[in-house]
């Protein structure tokens, strides 16, 4: 209305080629590239343009973030193993992060620091569970997991295993160790 532009169409020989859509505030509402490396697509808010959705696709892998007041707050895509799910919470120092993903045989769970420091890994296979925490520096220190008809529990302290419990068809197992990771007793 007033000789702004509202629709931009640009094409940059060897780069790229967008179209912007602006809103009728000041913002862009929407934005497509195309170039050799990527095609994105992104969808922003009309008062805010780093609350967006982002669609991007590489040669071989498709992304979708989902992100408000510059943090991203949910990302799906491909993984090395298959599809990723990740979930960021809202607190930008101090949330955690959620992961889930697929494989190719089953799937897990992934619970994390802000900072990316695992602290619980929940992993599925095609012959069991598997339960891991680790400390505050992401070092595991209960692996809770089942093979088959056996299952075990292993209780690490720093840098060696204090306690493991097997259960099997064949019976059951006690080990003690020292704090220098030498077996103290077994029961």
């Amino acid at each position: 209305r007033d000789g702004d532009p509202r629709v931009m169409l640009a094409h940059h020989h060897d780069s790229h080629s967008a179209l912007t859509l602006q809103s009728t505030g000041d913002e862009d509402g929407f934005r497509a590239i195309a170039s050799g490396e990527v095609s994105s697509i992104e969808l922003l808010s009309p008062s805010d343009p780093e609350t967006k959705i982002l669609h991007a696709v590489t040669a071989d892998k498709p992304v979708v973030i989902l992100q408000k007041d510059k943090r991203p707050m949910l990302m799906f895509g491909e993984g090395d193993q298959g599809g990723v799910i990740s979930a960021y919470g809202n607190a930008s120092g101090q949330a955690g992060i959620a992961t889930l993903s697929g494989g190719p045989v089953a799937g897990s769970l992934l619970l994390s620091t802000a900072d990316g420091t695992p602290q619980i890994t929940l992993d599925s296979t095609d012959h069991g569970g598997r339960l891991l925490i680790n400390n505050d520096l992401g070092f595991q220190r209960v692996a809770l997991g089942v093979y088959q008809e056996a299952g075990g529990l292993h209780l690490n302290n720093t840098g060696s295993i204090g306690v493991q419990a097997v259960a099997s068809p064949k019976g059951g197992i006690i080990i003690v160790n020292d704090p220098d990771g030498d077996v103290a007793a077994t029961l």
